[in-house]
């Protein structure tokens, strides 16, 4: 899935969250209503998280071919859905704090409005999940660069196939909020209907309790995997682990591995650092050259350590 089209996507559900945002507040002053209103600036927060994506996304574009970013702009797409994440938290604790104080201190609810207002949230959310999480195969294929004086392309791998959620952390953050708009506009009908139908006013607080809980479990989840990615630490995902284990076997058939490194640089391209030892054998360079060229490794650079070859030198001078 190619970046353009993440970005056509996220720039069409924020017009939508946008529009229906400044809908609901002027509807909320007009008509008096608080459950309009407040769905109206909730909207609002939906509409700066889908911002900050997009914002992401173009900066990313904009400075593509930065020298001054060593592997890429990847890493800024990251830091947006990384904020992203930090303001579902603020949203799910703020839920929470409001849900438990209407638990305790219950206000009289204008069922007819609110229901009505639930009910555009989860429509409107809704045509936005499926935007943002349809998977077309308009794949998009990168290339790969080694510094050992040797240029290949990148051959596709399994996560070309994936759907973009599974990829593209930035687009996943937008995908998050409004899933989780989503149900928690869902838990708010059912709430609201049984407040209406029984009298159950307990409801509508209980239901926002549980939604700020899905709230902060999914936030947690999208920042665990983003500080990973921001701080380079440990394996980032199954695919690294992947290749790791493809590297080491294609270079262990001609030297022996003393370091090897991978981290990503793009949705579905990896670098890598390795260090291997042996004889500089620019046949040993080639091999390696070639069997990362068939991986999805943007950028490899090789150091032969010549230790050995040295100390074997010296031993037979003496």
């Amino acid at each position: 899935m190619s970046t353009a089209s993440n970005i056509k996507r996220s720039i069409l559900v924020l017009s939508i969250s946008f529009t229906v945002m400044v809908v609901e507040i002027l509807g909320g002053y007009a008509f008096n209503s608080m459950a309009l209103l407040a769905d109206g600036w909730h909207m609002g927060t939906h509409t700066i998280a889908i911002g900050i994506t997009v914002l992401a996304y173009l900066y990313a574009k904009n400075k593509a071919n930065d020298p001054s970013f060593a592997f890429g702009t990847w890493k800024v797409e990251i830091l947006g859905a990384y904020t992203s994440a930090l303001l579902l938290i603020f949203v799910g604790l703020t839920m929470g704090y409001e849900s438990i104080e209407r638990l305790f201190n219950p206000k009289t609810i204008d069922y007819g409005y609110a229901i009505a207002t639930a009910l555009i949230g989860l429509l409107v959310n809704a045509l936005s999940a499926l935007i943002l999480g349809h998977h077309s195969h308009d794949h998009h294929h990168g290339h790969t660069h080694t510094v050992s004086h040797s240029h290949g392309h990148g051959r596709a791998d399994d996560s070309d196939n994936k759907s973009p959620l599974e990829t593209d952390l930035n687009l996943k953050a937008a995908y998050i909020h409004v899933i989780t708009d989503a149900i928690t506009s869902l838990l708010a009908i059912i709430a609201l209907i049984a407040g209406l139908l029984f009298d159950w006013n307990w409801m509508d607080p209980l239901m926002g309790i549980v939604g700020s809980i899905l709230v902060l479990l999914w936030s947690r989840s999208l920042i665990k995997q983003t500080t990973s990615i921001l701080i380079d630490s440990g394996a980032q995902d199954e695919t690294s682990e992947t290749l790791r284990g493809k590297i080491k076997h294609l270079v262990t058939d001609v030297s022996d591995i003393q370091d090897l490194r991978i981290w990503r640089t793009s949705n579905s391209h990896y670098a890598c650092i390795i260090k291997i030892q042996g004889n500089a054998d620019t046949n040993v360079r080639d091999h390696i050259t070639l069997a990362l060229s068939k991986l999805p490794i943007s950028y490899a650079a090789i150091d032969i350590d010549e230790k050995v070859k040295h100390q074997k030198n010296s031993d037979l001078l003496n």
